[in-house]
């Protein structure tokens, strides 16, 4: 994980990440331990991140010297719906705006698709950040997750 303190968000560069352009898998598995979302994975040989990133419509890294600093991701049927996901970013990196541009490179993508219905479920203290960003709370909808029957 990155040890530096806070670098100016414009030696910060944000691409796309696919099998093109792969990211070094410990990189995504470290930075989702980071994020505390290794729950169904142990992390430690990867190889669940290739599938992970074929399983996206479009993924975007942040990246400082070569390493990833940040990441998101949205899955879609690409026709109609997209659902933004995993977007996260090194503590030591915060408030330099990459979150941000992380998301509008996912919306850029997903727009440019003509994607109508994009949507996120955001985590604790994060509905702020989202709504600066044009999002809006979905009234009367309760997001909902499978645990067993």
């Amino acid at each position: 994980m990155p040890e530096k303190g806070p670098t100016p968000a414009l030696c910060v560069r944000v691409n796309r990440i696919d099998k093109f352009n792969p990211v070094p898998p410990q990189e995504l598995v470290n930075i989702y331990r980071h994020a505390g979302w290794l729950e169904n994975h142990d992390g430690r040989s990867g190889d669940w991140v290739p599938g992970l990133i074929a399983g996206s419509l479009c993924c975007f890294g942040a990246f400082h010297e070569k390493r990833l600093v940040g990441f998101g991701r949205a899955i879609s049927d690409s026709i109609s719906d997209a659902y933004i996901q995993d977007v996260v970013v090194y503590d030591s990196f915060r408030g330099l705006g990459l979150g941000r541009r992380i998301v509008n490179a996912i919306l850029e993508d997903l727009c440019s698709r003509n994607i109508g219905w994009i949507g996120l479920i955001s985590a604790p203290g994060t509905a702020e950040f989202y709504r600066g960003l044009g999002f809006s709370s979905l009234s009367g909808h309760v997001p909902m997750r499978f645990t067993g029957k």
